[in-house]
């Protein structure tokens, strides 16, 4: 308020000044989305069997006093894994499934009841997928209670491949001379092949051989 001519008048509010305007800036460019690199999904049975077993021997004592007990797995109960009576090819496949916290044949100790193991693969149209449990007989007497073995085949194979005269692949599994390892077999002694239930099988058929076999001649080690 103030007089003016001798009355009070109200004061005009005096102008605020306008802000000065905002500068705008520059708008960051988004950096391109990254593609997802996939991962090659290795079977974590063999996964955790490589990292765990691989080059053991039944005559290492701490693995020895591991493996025992586990003979539970196969429904029976020994004291050793290193006499002839006692191949424990199926024992390290119960182990290695079991480890990975999937089911395994709960009879099988002996190589041929893996035929019965999860869901059957047509391998020969549709090849071995790295991580498959392959049931082989040394005569190719599929039939037969002798010379059975069981082994996990360590790379995929094509039909194709497997097809070929005098073709070959690799197996990773126990009591391979004495030992968890690799070794390669003939193809004409594959009996079955098979693949968990409890868990996905890969796309099939097999459409590009990635170590399938690492010899053109089988390694003749024994399987007891």
């Amino acid at each position: 308020m103030g007089k003016i001519d001798g009355k009070w008048k109200a004061e005009r509010p005096q102008e605020q000044p306008l802000p000065p305007p905002k500068k705008e800036e520059p708008k960051q460019q988004q950096a391109p989305a990254q593609e997802t690199v996939k991962k090659k999904v290795v079977a974590p049975w063999l996964d955790l069997a490589r990292k765990k077993f691989s080059g053991k021997k039944e005559t290492d004592p701490e693995f020895s006093k591991f493996m025992v007990p586990k003979w539970k797995l196969v429904g029976l109960n020994l004291n050793t894994i290193s006499t002839s009576w006692a191949a424990w090819c199926g024992l390290a496949m119960a182990v290695a499934l079991s480890l990975a916290g999937l089911d395994h044949q709960k009879d099988g100790a002996l190589a041929i009841n893996w035929d019965k193991f999860g869901v059957a693969i047509s391998w020969q149209k549709d090849g071995i997928p790295e991580g498959a449990i392959v049931r082989l007989n040394h005569k190719g007497e599929c039939k037969s209670s002798a010379g059975n073995h069981v082994t996990v085949a360590n790379g995929s194979c094509t039909a194709k491949e497997l097809s070929a005269k005098g073709a070959t692949f690799d197996g990773f599994g126990g009591n391979q001379n004495n030992t968890w390892k690799v070794s390669t077999y003939p193809v004409y002694e594959i009996c079955s092949v098979r693949w968990p239930k409890d868990y996905n099988l890969p796309p099939l058929p097999v459409k590009v051989s990635d170590r399938c076999s690492s010899a053109k001649k089988p390694s003749g080690e024994s399987t007891r």
